[in-house]
């Protein structure tokens, strides 16, 4: 782990953290393993990860070498799309099967609804093979908590970071994290309205701490990055997640689902300092599109393109540390015996002005996901060009495991790896982030996608409006056909 990790957690761990997470981080790499003897399913969740922004996926930056190497002998997906637009609706969606308007995680900190809460991938599987999940994003996390005792190992959120600064991950709420984090974070701390505390005293002490522990962070790794250190809340290097994902992968000692969710590339974006201006002078000029009506920030055409830049860099400083994970996989015997998916939750947009997430616009940079599998003794890459979603999973990791599609479930076997190849089937992207998660929806953003083109309605007070969009034959959809 990295230098100037706070001691707090580790002491924590040595009392009574050990049975929880099992052995990881440095005392996991001390223990016998026969990870890669093992038939595992491997999830990797990268926050935030736009499809638009990846090489071999149609970008004009080669932002991802080492994972275009590894797709060579993969299955890749064209046109795979997220069920939503942040991180509570596409991931789960992700976890559940489910569009957002059945599982109703349509707000920020909104869980999945109680009547799918334990309809998870985690709860479907756990009879069939050991589950083990861990989310680098705290909203993430909470679904994690959520799955309850269909989760067999629930890591920490902060095991692997270099700072500590949440409290609802200690061990003494393991199994009420949900209630501490909205106690403590959400209404003590208020990590969400930059650490303006509703406790003098504790948020003053609690603020003391925490900038102590950014520096020393900084001082430890200020020279590999000039933009500052990734953040999750808490501080973190990408060399440390990669460690960390290999060392859960160590631990597992029988067939294993594991669901890793890791915060990059989500905003802040921090790349290393010799990536920083890697694509500043590669004189490529992408398409300029005239701002959306429903645009946060139409007058910030320069702090987005900076963004872009950003982005793409972070991008492929993540992919220069992925390097050694792909080597592991191959040097284990993992990549051999089990089936590994690269996904996200949902993308990022630079275009129209909006920089990131947070718009209700449902345009391809925000909603088309990569989605890379590599199934066990699979040589050859496989390219699926046919629509998918991020429903779709949960059906396909159920039939890897001789067990049918959950009768909840709203999507379908994928492509590639045993379903039906339907171009006419119609796929669905949904948003209401401003609405009751219990009421009806008056205010919204709805997309469908199919026989290659996709509408979108958007229904808002200043905007409500229909546009249609050919993907085929105008991928960066410029032109309203509606």
């Amino acid at each position: 782990m990295g230098q100037g990790r706070f001691s707090r957690r580790n002491f924590l761990k040595l009392l009574g953290a050990a049975p929880l997470t099992y052995g990881l981080g440095k005392i996991v790499k001390a223990l016998p393993t026969s990870a890669g003897q093992q038939n595992h399913i491997i999830i990797l969740v990268f926050d935030a990860w736009s499809a638009h922004n990846v090489g071999f996926l149609g970008y004009k930056r080669d932002t991802m070498p080492n994972l275009a190497k590894f797709a060579n002998s993969a299955t890749v997906y064209h046109s795979h799309h997220s069920s939503g637009k942040f991180t509570e609706p596409g991931t789960a969606s992700l976890l559940t099967g489910t569009y957002p308007f059945t599982h109703r995680a349509l707000v920020l900190r909104a869980p999945i609804t109680a009547a799918y809460a334990h309809k998870t991938m985690f709860n479907y599987l756990s009879g069939r093979m050991d589950t083990v999940g861990f989310a680098q994003n705290v909203y993430a996390d909470q679904f994690l908590y959520g799955a309850g005792e269909g989760l067999h190992r629930h890591i920490p959120f902060g095991t692997f970071n270099l700072t500590d600064e949440v409290v609802y991950d200690l061990p003494i709420f393991s199994h009420d994290g949900f209630t501490a984090y909205s106690a403590f974070e959400d209404g003590i701390f208020q990590h969400n309205h930059k650490y303006v505390s509703s406790s003098l005293i504790l948020g003053s002490a609690n603020s003391t701490r925490i900038s102590y522990e950014k520096f020393i962070a900084l001082q430890a790794n200020q020279k590999g990055y000039s933009n500052g250190i990734p953040e999750s809340i808490e501080s973190f290097t990408l060399a440390d997640m990669v460690d960390g994902m290999i060392s859960t992968i160590e631990s597992l000692d029988q067939p294993s689902l594991l669901y890793f969710h890791v915060y990059t590339p989500h905003k802040p974006y921090a790349p290393k300092t010799r990536f920083y201006n890697i694509f500043k002078e590669d004189g490529i000029k992408l398409p300029e599109k005239p701002n959306h009506p429903l645009a946060l920030e139409k007058n910030k055409g320069i702090d987005i393109a900076d963004n872009l830049l950003l982005y793409d860099a972070y991008i492929a400083s993540w992919d220069d540390e992925l390097a050694k994970f792909f080597s592991y996989l191959n040097s284990s015997g993992v990549k051999e015996n089990s089936h590994i998916i690269f996904t996200s939750d949902h993308g990022e947009m630079f275009e129209r002005g909006v920089s990131g997430h947070a718009s209700s616009l449902l345009f391809e940079p925000v909603v088309r996901i990569p989605l890379v599998i590599s199934s066990p003794g699979q040589t050859e890459r496989k390219d699926i060009l046919v629509p998918t979603t991020s429903v779709d999973v949960l059906p396909t990791i159920a039939s890897w495991c001789g067990l049918d599609t959950p009768d909840w479930a709203e999507g379908q076997v994928l492509a590639g790896q045993g379903g039906a190849v339907d171009p006419k089937r119609s796929i669905f992207i949904f948003d209401s982030q401003y609405e009751a998660v219990f009421g009806s929806f008056k205010h919204y953003s709805i997309a469908m996608i199919k026989n290659g083109f996709k509408m979108v309605r958007y229904e808002y007070n200043e905007y409500s409006q229909t546009e249609l969009y050919d993907l085929t034959n105008d991928p960066e959809e410029t032109k309203d056909l509606y």
